[in-house]
Order: C-alpha cells, then structure tokens, then sequence
C-alpha cells in the first residue's frame, strides 16, 4: 500500500528572507482529513456542527473553516502542534534563504522547485510507493505539465539503481486538508530559521521529534543535511 504524501510550500517572495517546502507522510489515504478535523475540532469544540451549517448553505471550499498557519497566534499554534505531536507523521523540509539581489518569477520558481524535488528524494529514499500531493501555485495550469515532467526522473533514477520505487504525482488547491497541514508544518520550519538560537518557535519544540530533515538549498547546488 502507498502512502500519501502532502507537500506545501512558504515564503517563495525575495522579501520573505527564507523559501520552505514541507512534505509531510501519511500511512493512509483517509489520514490527512482524520487529523484535520481532529485539529480543527481542537481549535473550535463547534467545528462539525458550523461545517455542516455551512454545508447546507452551498458554500464554497474556499469559505469553509481552514487551518492556515499565518492566521493563527501562539496559543493556537500550540493547540495544533499538540495535537500533530500526537500523529504519527514524518516530515521532510528543505529551504532555501534568499540573496539580496532580487530574482525574476523564473529564477524563484526554479529554485522552488528544487527545493521540492529535495523533499521528494529524501521520501523516496525512506518509503517505496507514495501518492504525492503539491499545493497548486499561482497560474499552475501553465506549469504543471513541465513541474511534473521534471519530479517524475526522481523516481526513475532509483529504480535504476536498483532500489525499485512508485510515486505518482497530482497538484491540489489549498483546501485540501493534506495540504493545509503541511502548511502548518512549513510556516514552523521557517519559524525555526528565522528564529533566534536562544528562543524555539512555539510549535517546534512540539514537533521536533516529526522533522526526519531539514535541507539546506544554496544556488551553488550543494545542499547541507540535518537527519
């Protein structure tokens, strides 16, 4: 049986000072929104009854109760990452700190997804057939063929090498309950480079135990490791 990968990404702008991607690796097709609706129960004891009000009225997915880790303050954040901690879950994350000189869309996508297909291999390196699921960017019907094309030679050069691995590939929005927990997980990867040495991040100390690495992307093409 596959597992089911979700994969999100923060901070692509010059401006933001640190570029992540988090992939984040469920056991089962149904994991991702069992833990979202436990997590959003945990922040609101009335979540299932507002989903299903909202559901009678006809509204749309973009107007359903959402978990968005820049919406959120620290106790909240600490509500969350209790109850994640709780999951068992293994997180992949690579980043990427930006340079003073500004980049065109070009230059940050190509850099974006390099730090995605970081992600992808250290997944394929610890799990065989995976279902991976990339939050959908701006304008993605332009990308998505070409993005795709270029994450599927990851799978093929270990099969080569004699480590047999699947993985099939699919884009979704950002009201898919995978992608908006990896969005949790990789707003507090970037809380953690952006963070003092002294002063850990609310949710990190919670979750360090999940992060299997943490990458290094540099545009010289070397990449530095933490597992």
């Amino acid at each position: 049986m596959p597992h089911f990968v979700y994969i999100d990404e923060s901070g692509t702008m010059d401006h933001q000072g640190v570029m992540s991607v988090a992939a984040v690796v469920f056991e089962g097709a149904h994991s991702a929104q069992n833990l979202h609706d436990q997590v959003m129960k945990a922040l609101d004891p009335q979540y299932y009854q507002l989903v299903k009000r909202l559901k009678k009225e006809r509204k749309p997915a973009n107007e359903m109760p959402h978990l968005h880790f820049t919406e959120l303050n620290d106790d909240q954040k600490r509500t969350v990452a209790s109850r994640l901690a709780k999951a068992k879950l293994s997180i992949f994350t690579a980043s990427y700190f930006h340079e003073p000189t500004p980049k065109n869309h070009d230059a940050r996508f190509a850099i974006y997804t390099e730090v995605v297909k970081m992600t992808i291999r250290d997944t394929l390196e610890d799990h065989k057939e995976l279902v991976i699921a990339i939050g959908k960017q701006g304008g993605w019907q332009k990308y998505e063929r070409d993005f795709r094309a270029q994450l599927r030679p990851l799978v093929e050069e270990l099969t080569r090498s004699g480590n047999y691995r699947k993985a099939d590939f699919i884009l979704l929005p950002a009201t898919k309950p995978g992608i908006q927990i990896a969005d949790f997980y990789v707003g507090t990867i970037r809380d953690l480079h952006k963070s003092d040495a002294d002063s850990l991040p609310v949710a990190c100390d919670l979750l360090r135990q999940q992060f299997v690495t943490k990458r290094i992307y540099t545009l010289a093409l070397t990449s530095k490791k933490e597992r």
